[in-house]
C-alpha cells in the first residue's frame, strides 16, 4: 500500500465502519431539523427583519420608543443644521449620513433577496437583467428603484410610506412594466404580494383605489380614509378602516350617490388578509409531471390582490393624495 500496512488498515476500516454512519446521521439530522423548522414556522408570510439590528420596515419608519430609525436620524440631522459650524458638528453629520446609507444598503439587500431573487430564478426574468439601482430614504418613506434594461430605460419605482400610523405602499411609477408581457406582469404582481407581506405593508393604494375609491381623491388618516366625492372638497365621506368585518363609507346616503359601497375589510386593508406559505410555494412550483415549457401558477393566474395597474386601468387615481418623498 502507498501509505504502508500500518496506516492502510485503520483508514480502510474507518471508511467501512464510520463514513456510512456519518453521512446517514447528517441526512437524518438535516431532515428532522427541516421538519422541526416547518412545524414551528408561521403558517403565513409575515414581516421579516430588514435592518442589521433586527428592524422591520415598519420599525424603520414608525416612530416609537425602540423604533423609528429614519425619523430619528432626520430629526438629528435637522438639529445639527441649526448649530454653528464646528468639527464636532461635521463629525456628527457625517456619522448620521453614514447611518442612513447603512439603512439604504440594508433595504436594497432586502429588495434583492425577497423580490428580485425570486423572479430571477425563471429564464423569462433572467434576460430582463433586474437590478435594484437606488434606495432613497426620507423621514417617513422609502423610494425603491428597480431597473430592467432589456424591458425599458425608465425604472419601476416602489414607494413605501408611514402615513398616520399606517405602512402604505404603491407602484409610484410603473416604468418598464408598460412593456412587460402578460406573464411577466402577473408574476411581478405575485412576487410583489410576498414582498409586501415580508415588508409588513398594511395598505396598498392600488388595492384601495380599484376596490373602493374609484376615481375619487382621498387622504389617509389615523382612523382610515377621508374621501372627497368627485373632487368636491366641501363634502366628505369617511371610512373607518379599524372597523372589523365590513368597512362602510359614511354618511351612507352620500356614499351611495357616488358609488362608494361597503366591502369586506380584507378587500381594502391588505394587512388584514393572509398569504399561506403552502399557497405561496405552490404558486411558484411547476408540477413534476408538467409538460416541457409549462409555467408556474404565478405566471398564468392573476393575484387575488390588485397590487399593480394592468393595461387599461386608470393610473392617475389618488395621486394627489400620495404626497412626495
Amino acid at each position: 500500500p502507498y501509505l504502508g500496512i500500518a496506516l492502510a488498515g485503520p483508514i480502510t476500516w474507518f471508511n467501512i465502519v464510520f463514513l456510512p454512519g456519518i453521512f446517514g446521521f447528517l441526512v437524518w439530522e438535516l431532515k428532522e431539523n427541516w421538519r422541526l423548522y416547518a412545524a414551528n414556522r408561521r403558517p403565513h408570510l409575515s414581516p421579516v427583519p430588514v435592518g442589521s439590528h433586527g428592524e422591520t420596515i415598519a420599525r424603520l419608519m414608525r416612530l416609537g420608543l425602540h423604533s423609528g430609525t429614519l425619523p430619528k436620524r432626520f430629526r438629528q440631522m435637522r438639529r445639527l443644521e441649526q448649530k454653528d459650524a464646528s468639527f464636532r458638528r461635521f463629525s456628527l453629520r457625517r456619522a448620521a449620513g453614514e447611518q442612513l446609507e447603512h439603512v439604504e444598503r440594508d433595504v436594497q439587500r432586502f429588495v434583492e433577496r425577497e423580490l428580485l431573487a425570486l423572479l430571477q430564478h425563471h429564464p423569462m426574468w433572467q434576460e430582463a437583467q433586474l437590478v435594484c439601482s437606488k434606495i432613497e430614504a426620507a423621514s417617513n418613506s422609502l423610494q425603491i428603484e428597480i431597473r430592467a434594461e432589456r424591458l425599458g430605460r425608465q425604472p419601476v419605482v416602489l414607494l413605501m410610506q408611514e402615513q398616520s400610523g399606517w405602512i402604505v405602499s404603491t407602484v409610484y411609477d410603473d416604468g418598464w412594466l408598460r412593456y412587460a408581457s402578460a406573464d411577466q406582469l402577473r408574476s411581478f404582481e405575485k412576487a410583489l404580494e410576498g414582498f409586501y407581506r415580508k415588508a409588513g405593508v398594511e395598505l396598498v393604494r392600488e388595492q384601495m383605489e380599484m376596490r373602493l375609491l374609484n376615481h375619487h381623491p382621498y387622504d389617509i388618516n389615523e382612523h382610515g380614509l377621508t374621501i372627497w366625492p368627485d373632487g368636491r372638497f366641501d363634502r366628505e365621506v369617511s371610512v373607518d378602516l379599524h372597523r372589523r368585518g365590513t368597512v362602510r363609507p359614511v354618511p351612507i346616503s352620500e356614499a351611495a350617490v357616488h358609488n362608494l359601497h361597503s366591502l369586506a375589510r380584507e378587500q381594502v386593508v391588505f394587512g388584514d388578509s393572509k398569504t399561506l406559505w403552502t399557497q405561496w410555494e405552490e404558486a411558484w412550483r411547476v408540477p413534476p409531471d408538467a409538460p416541457p415549457g409549462e409555467l408556474a401558477a404565478a405566471f398564468t393566474e392573476r393575484s387575488r390582490h390588485a397590487l399593480i395597474r394592468h393595461p387599461g386601468q386608470d393610473s392617475a387615481n389618488g395621486r394627489s393624495a400620495q404626497g412626495s418623498v
